[in-house]
């Protein structure tokens, strides 16, 4: 059976009077709340407890068959001591409820259940922001451990001080997630209320965690997220609403995968409406990655691939960035010879019956002991440019060789996790063996050196960069994001 918790703040006004003169001195409470304390059995019957009391009895009307199993006060007992401490105020409610607990007339028996509360002392200036902050961001995790025990987490901010209160409800909301309600009992109601802003405080810490996912490329995390908490989401939004949001999570992570055809698949199946030009065009871009070969839509693949390697430069993936690499380098040489040299290129290999009739070329690789009539490799590639070039294509060696610049990474390359070794792969190793070729003086320039050499080259290639203007991956997010602006819209309780 799952628990319900009630987490107090004990204040000045906590404990009072029944009759005649209401609150305890203020300026002497703690000696005053400790001798009554002392004196609890002949002054129990001028004691009055109204905030936990009304907090108490208003819960048990307001949600059906509540009982609650565990109350834990928080007080002072500064260090030195302070008149104000609420040490021995605290002493007096567990005494009160420990002694009426079982009473029906009082509570109804929803207190049958209830454990000896528990008292946490703090000895921090409870007037202290900072320490407050680090009080509650301790504590709470430690007194509620794991959250599946609880049905429901209240937390009580009238008593105590506004620092105290605001640090309870902070916390008390970050770390008790969506069982975690806050009630507060307005001076001279007598009537406890909910706090309203606690919903929408946990819906806003639910979508900011949902976008820092996004922003930093973890769309598996964001979907693992969103399905950890989906019975809170499930509560507030509809279904339909959440399954569009899945779907445009599981495209993104597939299409960073570059498995287009599932994630072309789970665009299909938005049900937004399709006016949207965003959302139209994620799923055109896609298509055409889909539904013809490489050749036809080559200049989107390289692109998709510009960007993807972006992506994981900006998440200090360097194993996946040089391996990407290496892979833009090798469709680079591939599309330079067939649309800047003329080779006639089958799906792998060379045409053979174009290259029976180009001697000097087949003579040339022969010689450089360059295997020619298999699956083509880079170093196929290299030399069939390199005899073009030598021959009568001279001018276009500037673009060969920056093509030819990522073999400086090709040992880090060889000797990593990915390839045939165990080693990793840093930015900082990636400079070190750039550094000379891009005539760098800093890491800090090596970025944009590299993916500017890597955009000269698509742009020679295919005469034209209009794909490499904008972030490919930034749009996508963009969408993502409309979506989670929606539902921060959305009325929640």
């Amino acid at each position: 059976m799952k628990k319900n918790i009630l987490i107090c703040n004990v204040g000045n006004r906590d404990v009072q009077f029944a009759q005649g003169e209401n609150e305890f001195p203020k300026n002497n409470f703690r000696e005053v709340s400790k001798k009554i304390y002392g004196q609890y059995e002949e002054k129990k019957e001028n004691l009055h407890f109204p905030i936990i009391t009304t907090i108490l009895l208003d819960l048990t009307k307001r949600i059906k068959k509540l009982n609650i199993h565990e109350i834990l006060l928080i007080a002072t007992d500064q260090n030195p001591p302070h008149f104000s401490d609420t040490l021995y105020s605290a002493q007096l409610i567990r005494k009160y409820l420990l002694d009426t607990k079982d009473d029906r007339k009082i509570w109804g028996g929803y207190l049958n259940q209830l454990k000896k509360p528990k008292i946490i002392a703090m000895q921090n200036n409870p007037s202290n922001m900072d320490d407050m902050y680090k009080f509650y961001s301790e504590q709470l995790p430690q007194i509620l451990g794991d959250l599946d025990q609880y049905q429901n987490i209240f937390f009580s901010i009238t008593g105590g001080t506004p620092a105290m209160n605001t640090m309870l409800m902070i916390h008390g909301i970050n770390v008790g997630k969506d069982k975690a309600q806050i009630v507060y009992v307005p001076n001279k109601s007598g009537r406890s209320r909910n706090l309203n802003i606690t919903g929408r405080m946990l819906l806003e810490n639910h979508l900011l965690t949902i976008r820092q996912n996004i922003q930093h490329f973890e769309y598996h995390s964001a979907i693992q997220y969103l399905e950890n908490n989906q019975e809170f989401f499930a509560s507030r939004f509809p279904i339909k609403m959440l399954q569009n949001l899945i779907c445009i999570f599981k495209y993104a992570f597939l299409r960073i995968s570059f498995q287009f055809g599932e994630a072309l698949e789970f665009i299909g199946h938005f049900s937004e409406s399709r006016d949207d030009a965003s959302l139209e065009n994620l799923y055109d871009y896609i298509r055409d990655l889909t539904e013809h070969n490489v050749d036809d839509h080559v200049d989107k693949y390289m692109a998709e691939l510009y960007w993807n390697i972006n992506m994981l430069y900006s998440k200090g993936q360097f194993i996946d960035v040089c391996l990407r690499l290496f892979r833009f380098q090798e469709q680079s040489l591939r599309e330079f010879v067939k649309r800047k040299l003329g080779v006639v290129l089958d799906e792998k290999v060379i045409n053979q019956e174009w290259l029976k009739n180009n001697t000097g070329l087949r003579a040339y690789l022969e010689k450089s002991k360059i295997r020619y009539q298999g699956t083509i490799t880079r170093a196929t590639l290299q030399e069939t440019a390199n005899y073009y070039i030598q021959n009568q294509e001279s001018a276009l060696n500037p673009i060969l060789s920056k093509i030819n610049l990522f073999d400086e990474l090709s040992t880090l390359r060889n000797n990593c996790i990915g390839a045939h070794g165990f080693s990793g792969i840093t930015e900082e190793k990636m400079y070190e063996l750039m550094q000379n070729k891009f005539k760098l003086d800093a890491i800090e320039d090596f970025k944009e050196a590299l993916f500017s050499t890597m955009k000269e080259i698509y742009t020679a290639i295919f005469e034209n960069d209009e794909l490499l203007t904008e972030n490919q991956y930034e749009q996508m997010n963009q969408v993502i994001f409309k979506q989670l602006d929606k539902m921060s819209k959305v009325e929640v309780e």
